[in-house]
């Protein structure tokens, strides 16, 4: 990276090297700012790269097996919470 320049992160939940949203935003970005780009995969221009590990969620499914009111009651928490 030169100095001298600001630095911007771009953190993607998904690929870099074929999204085409990101290697636009590097593109017109690259100019002016060193870029720290975060994500799947490594885009392959002129950046900094830091990769993120895939995370794999739980479904929350235990209480399926509950009452309907609980189930409901359940739902609600998750929503407002969550």
């Amino acid at each position: 990276m030169e100095s001298g320049k600001k630095r911007i992160l771009i953190i993607c939940y998904n690929t870099l090297h074929n999204d085409p949203r990101i290697l636009r935003q590097i593109d017109a970005l690259n100019e002016q700012y060193s870029i720290v780009a975060a994500g799947y995969s490594d885009p392959g221009k002129n950046t900094s790269y830091v990769g993120l590990k895939d995370y794999e969620y739980k479904m929350i499914d235990y209480y399926f097996n509950y009452p309907w009111l609980f189930r409901k009651f359940f739902a609600l928490i998750t929503q407002l919470y969550l």
